[in-house]
């Protein structure tokens, strides 16, 4: 075999099954300290995920260490073909994957999914600062969640995916009580508070803080260019969260209290992304999302009568409910339903370029719909964001 032929060695990193039947989860590095992508495979037929094809070059052959007990386990999903076995004088298993000539197919899907859920998003902000004028947060983030999951058991009712064992159910309900219930929660409390502009930028510092949660859950170590990155999306978000803009409302501390909110919203959304994708590795996107959006709902349940004995409902007009479908059918079904989608096509960093077009669509619509007004805080720091998403992004 030519030099030019030969298959390039990689690794397996961040095992995070000691045996089978649990699905094995790997990181493939083809160069030293550089990881490429997630690969988790499962011992179920066919079953094969590659969190970001689009990462490794058409045509060429990889060979892969991994390092537990393997399957015989050939599979192929967006252009990449997998192949597990072990060789007799091998101290471990190993494999090949292979890419087509074209890998590009996942990633525009997955580009797509990632840019039309963020920008969903951003005008969500805006629908959500004039339903709570009506509506509680709670309240709504309830009402929001039992929309999306009608919706959503309605297709999976006619498109019959697999649905999750019941051991995976725990990683389901984490992910309903940390990205549905206290990630909107406070996004909402701190949207009402601080206002859409706000609410879209500080939010939108997400993919930087997944970096925090992907090395101890997927193992995957953030290199010095990463916690750059997450230096400086803290760094604009604390300019916009302590210096501010223009808060809709006028009670002391509301606007800090907003922005805080709106931080704990971004850090728990970080949370739920990398679990997210965790989930999304092993059954459908549209699974992750229903289940998760069910048990935000029941979660969310205790906390409404406690907050509608104190902060009742207002008249529920026409454009409130029109508001409501969207919060609940549009921003949660559907973008949820994208959002993981782009993870599990791309991988968990790539998605935060895309993700910037929260603040983008979020920020204008709120100083054209809203008339609120953008300050000098709301550029700067969102200017140290984008450049922190980019930066994090150039690492897939």
């Amino acid at each position: 075999m030519s030099s030019e032929q030969r298959p390039e060695r990689v690794s397996a990193y961040a095992v995070v099954a000691p045996t089978l039947p649990t699905p094995t989860m790997v990181t493939l590095r083809p160069r030293a300290l550089r990881p490429v992508s997630l690969l988790t495979i499962h011992p179920l037929p066919g079953r094969v995920h590659v969190g970001s094809p689009n990462a490794f070059q058409a045509s060429k052959v990889y060979s892969v260490n991994f390092l537990n007990r393997p399957t015989s386990l050939p599979s192929q999903r967006g252009g990449v073909t997998t192949g597990v076995s072990r060789q007799p004088d091998a101290p471990y298993p190993t494999g090949t994957m292979s890419t087509s000539a074209d890998t590009r197919g996942p990633s525009i899907d997955g580009i797509v999914s990632g840019l039309g859920a963020a920008s969903i998003w951003g005008g969500m902000y805006v629908v959500s600062r004039m339903v709570l004028e009506v509506i509680p947060p709670v309240t709504l983030v309830f009402m929001r969640l039992v929309l999306g999951t009608i919706t959503l058991a309605i297709v999976i009712r006619l498109t019959a995916p697999r649905l999750p064992s019941r051991g995976d159910l725990k990683l389901m309900a984490s992910l309903g009580l940390v990205g549905m219930c206290i990630s909107l929660v406070a996004q909402f409390a701190g949207t009402h508070l601080a206002g859409a502009a706000n609410g879209a930028l500080i939010t939108s510092a997400t993919p930087a803080f997944m970096l925090v949660f992907a090395w101890p859950i997927l193992g995957t170590r953030p290199t010095i260019r990463q916690v750059g990155a997450l230096i400086l999306a803290t760094t604009g978000v604390l300019i916009v969260t302590l210096v501010g803009t223009d808060a809709p409302t006028e009670a002391p501390g509301s606007h800090l209290a907003g922005n805080t909110f709106l931080l704990v919203a971004a850090v728990t959304w970080a949370l739920y992304s990398v679990l997210g994708g965790r989930a999304s590795s092993r059954y459908d996107a549209l699974v992750t999302t229903a289940y998760a959006t069910g048990f935000g709902a029941l979660f969310t349940l205790p906390l409404v009568p406690w907050e509608l004995a104190s902060t009742p409902m207002g008249s529920l007009d026409w454009p409130v409910w029109t508001g409501v479908l969207y919060l609940g059918i549009v921003s949660t079904a559907g973008a949820f339903y994208l959002w993981n989608r782009s993870i599990a096509r791309l991988g968990a960093s790539l998605p935060g370029l895309l993700f910037f077009a929260q603040p983008v669509v979020g920020g204008l619509l709120g100083a054209t719909v809203l008339g609120e007004v953008l300050s000098t805080s709301f550029f700067i720091g969102g200017t140290l964001v984008a450049g922190a998403v980019v930066l994090s992004a150039r690492e897939t």
